[in-house]
C-alpha cells in the first residue's frame, strides 16, 4: 500500500524551459514544496487540471473577479487518492527514477458543482 504523504512538484517544459502552463513536460518532486526530491517508496499520483471561467463574461479581463464556473479538464477521479489509477515507485538511486508518461485519456470538460 502506498504511503500517504503529500509532495509538491514543479512542471517544466520537456526542453527544460520554465513555462506557465506546459502541455507536456517534466515533473520535479519536492518535499514540503522546497526541498528537491522525495523519500524512496511507492506513491499515488494525483493529477488535476481546471479551467476557471467568469460567469456571463465573453472576454474577461485578466485578474477579473466575480462569479465563476470551474471545469475539470481531466477525469476528476485522477485527483482522488482512493480512485486514481496512477502509481509510481521512487528508488534511492536517482538515475533509475525515470517514469513513463501518464496517459490521461480523452479530453473532458466537466462542470464542478459549486460548494454551498
Amino acid at each position: 500500500m502506498p504511503k500517504r504523504r503529500s509532495f509538491w512538484f514543479r512542471r517544466t517544459a520537456a526542453d527544460g524551459r520554465r513555462e506557465q502552463r506546459p502541455t507536456q513536460g517534466v515533473a520535479t518532486f519536492r518535499t514540503h514544496g522546497k526541498y528537491v526530491g522525495v523519500p524512496a517508496g511507492k506513491y499515488k499520483v494525483m493529477i488535476q487540471k481546471c479551467e476557471v471561467v467568469p460567469k456571463g463574461v465573453k472576454n474577461p479581463e485578466p485578474g477579473a473577479y466575480g462569479p465563476v464556473d470551474i471545469y475539470d479538464l481531466v477525469n476528476p477521479n485522477y485527483f482522488k487518492p482512493d480512485k486514481t489509477p496512477f502509481e509510481i515507485e521512487v528508488v534511492a538511486d536517482k538515475k533509475k527514477n525515470q517514469f513513463e508518461p501518464i496517459d490521461l485519456g480523452k479530453k473532458v470538460r466537466i462542470l464542478v458543482p459549486p460548494i454551498n
